[in-house]
């Protein structure tokens, strides 16, 4: 499906499609290159990339595994900085109102009623670069300030670093070491595409109690929510003492329909005692003394 949309969207904002989604049209803008020209399907599609590819791998759960965590946690903050940079680009940059996906394939967003397609010309007519090509048919002759490329770089890098260096000492600490070893085994059985383990207290009645939250995008979303929970429920019980001490295991399985850059997701909750799992399962579940390394 998200390449489906790579595609459509490549095709629709080239020269084929003159620059247009169906929203561009009622906007009555169109995307160009400097003179006013629709774009090629190469460039289109490149500029497609920039915009969507931080979108698509924000629903992606990068899992701490191995000597890999650091990279993957590192490369999960650099694609939130991406994000960022084309937000604070398309807010603050208002000399050539171009994005982050703008800058990298060199297009412009222009008004199409001010620039028909019948009027727009591929070739400079002054190329003299003294006169910062004046006389020519180009859509701005604004320059992005440069300040605007140190924010980004530093944004992109910031992130990169922070999610690398943080990742190593959120590891070591408590109880974040017995959380990331019990998402690696259930990221490991290979039953599920993304996990996420967190605790959770509630405080009722004058007591407080504990909970170990799953949620589980699964990788065969035909196989039933009630087994596949219980699939998910015995490896947490397995991989050590943590969720066998919680009042309760909550197991939630995810779903998630993508229709082209729009998501629509719904959960089926599981909620039992550790006891009650044991039962649920027919047995009680094997303990592991040493979790799986980091």
């Amino acid at each position: 499906m998200k390449s489906v949309t790579n595609l459509v969207l490549g095709v629709i904002n080239s020269r084929f499609g003159h620059g247009q989604t169906l929203g561009k049209k009622l906007a009555k803008i169109r995307v160009a290159d400097l003179h006013g020209d629709p774009i090629s399907l190469q460039r289109s599609t490149l500029r497609c990339c920039a915009l969507v590819t931080p979108l698509f791998f924000d629903k992606v759960q990068f899992t701490c595994t191995g000597g890999f965590c650091a990279l993957t946690t590192g490369l999960a903050w650099l694609l939130g900085g991406w994000e960022f940079a084309i937000a604070y680009l398309f807010i603050f940059n208002g000399k050539t109102r171009q994005s982050l996906h703008d800058l990298v394939a060199q297009t412009y967003v222009i008004d199409a009623d001010l620039w028909p397609l019948q009027h727009a010309k591929s070739t400079v007519t002054n190329a003299d670069p003294v006169a910062r090509w004046f006389g020519s048919q180009v859509v701005t002759r604004e320059q992005i300030w440069t300040t605007h490329f140190i924010i980004v770089a530093s944004i992109l890098l910031l992130c990169g670093l922070v999610g690398m260096f943080a990742s190593r000492k959120v590891g070591e600490m408590e109880p974040f070491r017995d959380l990331l070893a019990l998402q690696s085994a259930i990221m490991q059985s290979g039953n599920v595409r993304s996990a996420g383990v967190t605790t959770k207290n509630a405080w009722t009645h004058g007591r407080t109690s504990t909970s170990i939250v799953v949620t589980v995008a699964p990788s065969n979303a035909e196989l039933d929510d009630a087994i596949q929970a219980k699939e998910i429920a015995a490896i947490a019980l397995n991989a050590g003492p943590q969720a066998s001490e919680m009042h309760s295991l909550d197991i939630v399985i995810l779903h998630t329909v993508n229709f082209g850059l729009l998501h629509f997701s719904y959960n089926h909750p599981f909620s039992h005692s550790p006891q009650e799992w044991q039962k649920l399962l027919g047995q009680p579940a094997q303990r592991i003394t040493s979790f799986p390394s980091l």
